[in-house]
């Protein structure tokens, strides 16, 4: 049995019977199989041949290289290097996936190995990439930050520490059942908070920013690059800019055909808080928490909670075929954590934060 480390270069078409379009497949399909795994079986995250596709065509954020490791013309493992366009000191991200039944005989090393070269070729300083971690018994390997743990004897967690990756922050992943007794509690938390945050203003849409909130809401939202927490990991500040904001959301809105419902808070014609959900075009009924994020000098009013509670019964409200919603938070952000379980929000799983210095 011997394996191949092949490029995964886009085919004219993904429907099409070229091999090129067959390994871009298989690309795909074994990534999603990996994701399942670690969620038990859920399809919940997978993605689909077309928005892989549109969003490593048309990115305007990241130039992206792609490797898979072929067995008896079966894709084993894949691994995706993503690098900004803006940010040319940005740390590299990594996306690395190999089937259960195929690790512990070299193949991650192998795609490792492959986006090392690309990495140095681009440049980067740092490589990181994020893993979901299923739980397991045993010994526990914590995160640099000192907050949250997973399991050591996992083997991506021993493969990566053994190519030079640090675990420098544990992320818990969380989950909302949008039924009637929840949505009757969100709007409960929505009353309160708003009680507590008056004074700031609401806004809530669907789709792209509206104009006049472009050069705002990019003035908040580069702000997530430098205030999230970020544990050990290498974190480089973003220019964002209304042309940007307004190029990126017509990107994927308009060129991959995603949705977005997002909550804003305004203190007078300032966005000081926001959040953003995804709604998933795959079958799944499970939409994804992206940013939330209050502008450092407004926080202490409960509008994490505000726009958050908004949002949710935004979702609610708009697209009521969506009746749960996952989301990721660092171990070591208590606040927002806190927010969250007030919300309902429920423990599902750990993500791994991992970075390696290249240079």
């Amino acid at each position: 049995m011997s394996m191949r480390i092949d490029e995964v270069a886009l085919p004219e078409s993904i429907d099409d019977e070229s091999a090129a379009a067959a390994l871009f497949r298989g690309f795909v399909d074994t990534r999603n199989l990996v994701r399942r795994e670690a969620w038990g079986g859920s399809a919940d995250l997978d993605f689909s041949y077309r928005e892989t596709f549109m969003s490593a065509r048309d990115s305007v954020e990241e130039r992206q290289h792609r490797f898979a490791a072929v067995i008896d013309d079966r894709v084993v493992g894949v691994c995706r290097v993503e690098v900004s366009r803006h940010e040319m000191d940005a740390p590299a991200r990594l996306l690395i996936s190999v089937l259960p039944q195929h690790r512990r005989q070299g193949i991650g090393s192998a795609l490792l190995t492959a986006a090392a070269a690309v990495i140095r070729d681009e440049g980067r300083a740092y490589t990181q990439l994020g893993v979901e971690h299923p739980e397991g018994p045993g010994p526990r390997l914590v995160a640099s930050t000192g907050h949250g743990s997973i399991p050591a004897d996992n083997a991506e967690a021993q493969a990566l520490t053994k190519a030079g990756f640090t675990l420098e922050q544990a992320e818990r992943v969380s989950r909302l059942e949008l039924d009637a007794a929840s949505v009757e509690h969100l709007a409960e938390q929505l009353e309160a908070a708003t009680t507590r945050s008056a004074g700031y203003r609401l806004e809530t849409w669907q789709g792209k920013t509206p104009k006049h909130l472009l050069q705002t809401m990019a003035a908040l939202g580069a702000r997530m690059s430098t205030d999230a927490p970020a544990g050990g990991l290498e974190a480089v500040e973003e220019v964002w800019h209304a042309d940007r904001l307004a190029a990126f959301e017509h990107n994927e809105i308009e060129g991959q055909g995603r949705r977005y419902l997002q909550a804003a808070a305004f203190d007078g014609d300032e966005a000081v808080a926001y959040t953003k959900l995804l709604l998933p075009h795959t079958g799944t009924r499970q939409a994804i928490q992206q940013d939330t994020l209050v502008h450092g000098d407004h926080r202490g009013h409960s509008l994490g909670l505000r726009v958050k509670a908004a949002n949710l019964l935004q979702l609610r409200q708009e697209h009521p075929d969506f009746d749960r919603v996952i989301t990721w938070n660092a171990e070591e952000n208590q606040h927002m954590l806190a927010v969250n379980d007030q919300l309902g929000f429920g423990r599902v799983l750990v993500e791994g934060a991992w970075q390696r210095r290249e240079r």
